[in-house]
Formats: C-alpha cells, structure tokens, sequence
C-alpha cells in the first residue's frame, strides 16, 4: 500500500543555507502540521498515476477552490518499519468512494514526527515530483461529478461554481 499526502515540494528542497540533507523547518510545520498527534493521509493499492489522482481528487475536492497540488507518495511499509501505527479514518472529503481511502498515523511525538520528516524529505527529493495542475484537478473533479462520485451540493461554492452542470 502506499501513502498519499499533500505537501509543498519547495519547501523540502535542500537550502544552501542548511546542513547537506537538513530539512526546513517550514517543511514540518507547514506540510506535516498534526491534529491530536495524527498526521492524515491518503491510502493507494499502488502508486500508478491513477490511484494517486484518486488521492489528489480526494485533497482537492475538500478545498476551498480549485488549485494546483503537490503530494508525496510512501510506501506505508516505510512508515511501519519504524514501528508507527497505521489508524483507518473516514477521510474530509466530499468523494464518498473515497472516504474510506484515509488513514492517520497515530500516536505522534516530536521523534516519530522527525522520523516521518526524514521519508518525505527522502521521496520528495528523490522521487518523481508529483504534481497535478490546476486544469488537471479541475478535470479530476468535473470528471467525479460527472459520474455522480459526487453530490454537488456537497463542494465547497468555490469549486461548485466553476464546474459545469
């Protein structure tokens, strides 16, 4: 299984300013803020560009308005080696297929939260950046609308009066 979440890809890039493989500050509490010690994501059977557009749609769809998004993609084994706890959530997001796609890791601290630090800023730098652009998340929701994955009425205003009817 792999793990989806929405991070800042400039924001994980080394700064000249820092230690060779340092990670910014603005990173953790930014991309990796926590709620409760939990930290969301979005759950993949695999990290093809299609289930990682299910989980970018599933991001997305809970915003506010339609915009780009980065996300980094993990395995969860990653996760798991280092002995984090994997909890399934109903995720926030108005795609009801894809609520059940959500997990947290639970039981944070600042230690484990570095662990999960150190993954992301691995994937992110090493990894194929993942980024789906504006027009890309529009279509992605338009599409889910389409096919009725979606109750309109469910948006936010700021992305239900952009799609078409």
């Amino acid at each position: 299984m792999f793990l989806v979440r929405k991070i800042t890809m400039a924001k994980w890039r080394p700064r000249p300013y820092l230690p060779a493989g340092a990670i910014q500050a603005d990173a953790i509490s930014v991309d990796l803020r926590t709620n409760e010690n939990r930290l969301s994501f979005w759950k993949c059977a695999t990290d093809s560009e299609e289930h990682v557009a299910d989980a970018a749609l599933a991001i997305a769809a809970a915003g506010n308005r339609i915009d780009k998004i980065q996300v980094v993609v993990l395995e969860d084994r990653l996760l798991r080696d280092l002995g984090l706890t994997l909890m399934d959530s109903e995720g926030r997001t108005p795609i009801e297929d894809l609520k059940s796609s959500h997990t947290d890791v639970v039981y944070l601290d600042y230690a484990r939260l570095g662990e999960i630090a150190g993954r992301v800023a691995e994937a992110a730098r090493n990894r194929p950046q993942r980024l789906f652009e504006r027009e890309r998340i529009f279509n992605l929701i338009q599409t889910a609308a389409d096919q009725n994955r979606v109750n309109r009425d469910d948006l936010p205003e700021g992305i239900r009066s952009r799609l078409s009817p």
